[in-house]
């Protein structure tokens, strides 16, 4: 019997976006030479980790939890 994956994700898919993901960091960095501003890169990392995770998050809990609970997200979200 074949065996269904919960969460489908291409790995070309990943690859594209592992690599924008390294040149916009180092695009930051050599950017961040020319300007007097230290630690964007690491700002940027934590933005991307940050994004991961609420990924991580809905792929979890699942698209119906959310459209079920949007007005109470909507609420919190304000506040």
């Amino acid at each position: 019997m074949k065996t269904l994956k919960k969460y489908k994700v291409h790995p070309s898919l990943l690859i594209i976006l592992f690599s924008f993901i390294v040149i916009s960091l180092i695009t930051i960095g050599s950017a961040e030479k020319l300007i007097s501003s230290n630690n964007l890169v690491i700002k940027q990392l934590l933005w991307y980790v940050v994004g991961f995770i609420f990924i991580f998050f809905i792929m979890k809990v699942g698209n119906g939890y959310i459209y079920k609970n949007t007005f109470i997200l909507y609420i919190i979200g304000i506040i």
